[in-house]
C-alpha cells in the first residue's frame, strides 16, 4: 500500500511540474500577443483556446466561400466568351470516345488503295458500266 502511495505522490509532483510549464507557455503567449498582464491572470485557457478554435473555423468557410466565389466569376467570364459565337470547331467539343473513334477511322483510311477510294467517292462499282439491265 505504501508502494502504491509513493508512486501516486511521484506523479502528482510530475504533473503539477507539467501544468505549471504549460500555463507559464500559455502565459508566454498571451503577452506575445499583447495582452495586458491584468487580463491574463483572468483568462481562462478553455475560454481562449475555443475562441482561438471558432476563428479557425469562421476563417476556413470564409476562405472556401472566397474561393467558390472567384471560380464562379472564371467560369462566367468564360461563358461569357463564346456566348452568340456559332461553333465552327468541332474538335473541342468531341468526347473522348469520338476522337478515340475518329482517330482509327483516320488510320484506317490511310491504309485503303486508290480504287476503294475512288468508289466511296463516286459511290459506283469498278468496272461496272452504266445502269443496270432492266431499268430505263
Amino acid at each position: 500500500m505504501s508502494e502504491f502511495l509513493r508512486d501516486c505522490a511521484e506523479r502528482i509532483t510530475v504533473l503539477g511540474t507539467i501544468q505549471r510549464r504549460v500555463m507559464n507557455r500559455f502565459h508566454r503567449l498571451m503577452v506575445y500577443l499583447g495582452c495586458p498582464t491584468h487580463v491574463i491572470q483572468d483568462t481562462k485557457v478553455q475560454n481562449f483556446c475555443k475562441t482561438i478554435s471558432e476563428f479557425a473555423l469562421e476563417y476556413r468557410t470564409t476562405r472556401e466561400r472566397v474561393l467558390q466565389q472567384i471560380e464562379k466569376k472564371v467560369n462566367h467570364r468564360e461563358r461569357n466568351k463564346t456566348r452568340g459565337k456559332m461553333i465552327t470547331d468541332m474538335e473541342k467539343f468531341k468526347t473522348k470516345e469520338q476522337q478515340a473513334d475518329h482517330e482509327l477511322r483516320q488510320l484506317l483510311g490511310n491504309g485503303k488503295n486508290n480504287e476503294v477510294q475512288k468508289l466511296q467517292k463516286k459511290g459506283t462499282i469498278p468496272g461496272a458500266r452504266g445502269r443496270p439491265k432492266g431499268h430505263p
